[in-house]
């Protein structure tokens, strides 16, 4: 056996594992959004400082992009948060079904 295996135990080893593997995907989403960012903020604000730089210019997509992207992003992000908020909430209302009974039918339950 391993030596933390005897001194800790399989569970705590497996634990730290799923911790380390947790904190590397933060890390790795970090620094991906730190991109992004960057990347965004110099389209938008630094780049119209060297519009006649081609070869800088290049390296960017045209102006009209700069408004389409985070609107299309944060209206998917909305939709989809919502989404998985009402799943997460669950089926709260029940289905109710319409009994349609020869004599009425205006689709309400029989009184009885």
């Amino acid at each position: 056996k391993q030596w933390y295996q005897r001194e800790y135990g399989k569970q705590w080893y497996q634990r730290r594992v799923r911790a380390m593997e947790t904190k590397t995907k933060v890390v790795i989403l970090s620094y991906l959004t730190l991109f992004v960012f960057l990347y965004f903020n110099l389209w938008c604000f630094i780049l119209p400082l060297f519009e006649d730089m081609e070869l800088i210019s290049n390296l960017f997509p045209s102006k009209q992009y700069a408004v389409v992207i985070p609107i299309v992003a944060f209206s998917t992000a909305a939709v989809t948060i919502y989404t998985g908020f009402s799943l997460l909430r669950g089926n709260d209302h029940k289905i109710t079904l319409r009994y349609l009974d020869n004599n009425d039918s205006n689709g309400l339950p029989p009184c009885r």
